[in-house]
């Protein structure tokens, strides 16, 4: 308490600190309320355990005290941390480091950390390292970075396989900067109900914050073998704030959701000096164990990238882009939101964001930049405001598509498409290819152009008032109409003037609803380009 210990150096191999009734901290480094150095070394074999209290750092335990709010602090750490471990019958935190509250590594970490684990039948959190004070930086130096390490639980639950960082008061939780690879880590949950959270990384808590990470997630899982939630192979975001940059993340798996990122927080994922990739990212998948019962791969799943419930930001360069090959869910009742592009004063962020999956969301904000959506359906509850570009691929779109703060967007088919939903204030563009009107549809639009293209109105159960803004036509627009002769009404297709082309009713187009009556139906674009008038009569 008060003392100060110098810089530290040398190597620290097979330490411990060990209880049989209480708690246990600092296998080979206890700080309590003081301040060291820089500590230089390497740290291997290290351990702590408790057989009932906790078990707090397997190498390094950094204590503060929140009552009477004295720091704690440690200069730096620089040295690799390899096969060190925490088992407790309690709680057991940091297999290498943990930093506790009202504790500071002011110049941060510099090393890697390689097969460590915390293990017990409570709670265990962080496999290398826990964190609810404050971090300035942690370096990786090689590309091995985290791998390896593993948070295992017996009984209550495991988080964050590598890393677990939380907010206990307002200005703790914090960890500045993270340049790190993360690789084959897991939290793990082997009791009837214990959950599994954040394979690589766990955050939560409002004011927890972890700045800037940049790295690839590779093959990081959440498993959890009972009735509990299993959510985030890579990353457990939970009301707190992550910003991921050029970061790539494949074969992540979860049991229960999120393959790769379970947020209910803000996500900031960024592709500013390299494309973002996410790949082969699943849910619902089975462990597969080595002949030590530690996971090695997973078996099974589905294609899921994200679980998102709260704020996803999405920011690429341009040039740059970011890519899904999973799906995102949401809830079942949706509250998540993507926001796409620029924000606020931003004026860097105009590259391309590609769905190629399903997207279910509570909405969907684009402000610049372009977006592809593949072979996939955007499910977006309150719709979609765009000023950018989306280019739509074959599938259904599920939501509402408006202009987004006034400023006109633009949306281009590059697959035939199903709408479901209203497309408002936007110029829509399609090509050849064929736009089918579903039960909720409405256009009304700024602009439409075509190129031997197809219009299908008929058939969705209502009569339709489709405006279609300044019309500009190549070709032949080949549309069909429902017609209900009971009422003398129909779909009607209205436009501005422009460039009329040719529009003309598709084979088999007039769908007769209901009635004996002769119905006279029309397609209109004003000031005298083209007016169109179509008899159909009941024979």
């Amino acid at each position: 308490h008060g003392a100060t210990i110098g810089d530290l150096s040398g190597n620290f191999t097979q330490n411990y600190a060990q209880s049989t009734s209480g708690n246990a901290y600092g296998g080979a480094i206890y700080n309590y309320q003081s301040a060291i150095g820089d500590i230089t070394g390497n740290f291997t074999g290290n351990y702590v355990q408790s057989t009932s209290g906790q078990a707090n750092g397997g190498v390094i335990h950094n204590q503060g005290t929140s009552t009477s709010a004295v720091a704690s602090i440690i200069t730096s750490i620089n040295g690799n941390f390899d096969g060190n471990y925490a088992i407790s019958g309690g709680r057991a935190s940091g297999g290498a480091i943990n930093n506790n509250n009202y504790s500071e590594i002011t110049n941060g970490i510099n090393g890697n950390f390689t097969n460590n684990y915390v293990k017990n039948s409570g709670l265990a959190r962080g496999g290398a390292i826990s964190n609810v004070g404050k971090i300035s930086s942690i370096t990786a130096k090689t590309s091995d970075g985290f791998k390896g390490n593993y948070a295992e639980s017996s009984g209550t639950g495991a988080m964050g396989g590598a890393l677990f960082n939380q907010c206990v008061t307002s200005e703790h939780g914090q960890i500045d900067s993270i340049t790190s690879n993360f690789t084959n880590n897991y939290a793990y949950a082997t009791s009837a109900s214990g959950y599994a959270y954040g394979g690589a990384i766990y955050n939560k808590v409002a004011s927890a914050v972890i700045g800037n990470v940049r790295g690839d997630f590779t093959n990081n899982y959440a498993i959890a073998t009972g009735s509990g939630a299993a959510q985030g192979g890579a990353i457990y975001n939970n009301h707190a704030q992550i910003t991921l940059t050029d970061s790539n993340f494949t074969g992540n798996a979860a049991t229960t959701a999120g393959g790769a990122i379970y947020n209910t927080g803000t996500a900031n994922i960024i592709a500013n000096g390299a494309n973002v990739i996410f790949s082969n990212n699943k849910t619902g998948v089975t462990p597969v164990l080595d002949a030590e019962g530690k996971i090695t791969g997973v078996t099974g799943g589905v294609a899921n990238d994200i679980h998102n419930t709260g704020t996803l930001n999405l920011k690429a360069a341009d040039g740059k882009s970011i890519t899904f090959g999973g799906t995102i869910t949401d809830a079942a009742t949706p509250t998540g939101t993507i926001n796409i592009g620029n924000q606020g004063s931003e004026t860097d962020y105009t590259g391309t964001v590609n769905f190629n999956n399903t997207v279910t969301q509570n909405a969907l904000n684009i402000a610049s930049g372009t977006v592809n959506v593949g072979a996939s359906n955007l499910k977006i509850k309150n719709g979609v405001s765009n000023a950018g570009t989306i280019n739509l691929g074959a599938g259904t779109l599920s939501s509402g598509i408006t202009n987004y703060d006034s400023t006109n967007g633009v949306i281009n088919l590059t697959e035939n498409i199903n709408v479901d939903s209203s497309i408002e204030n936007n110029t829509l563009n399609i090509g050849g290819h064929t736009l089918t009107l579903q039960d909720d549809a409405a256009l009304n639009l700024i602009g439409f152009t075509n190129n031997n293209g197809s219009l299908i109105a008929s058939g969705n159960g209502k009569l339709d008032t489709i405006n279609l803004g300044d019309y500009t036509g190549t070709g032949t627009l080949a549309y069909a109409i429902d017609v209900a002769l009971a009422t003398t009404s129909a779909d009607m297709i209205n436009a501005n003037s422009g460039s009329a082309g040719e529009i003309a009713l598709a084979s088999n187009a007039v769908n007769i609803t209901s009635g004996t009556t002769n119905l006279f139906s029309k397609v209109m674009i004003s000031n005298s380009v083209l007016i169109m008038w179509i008899s159909v009569q009941n024979n």
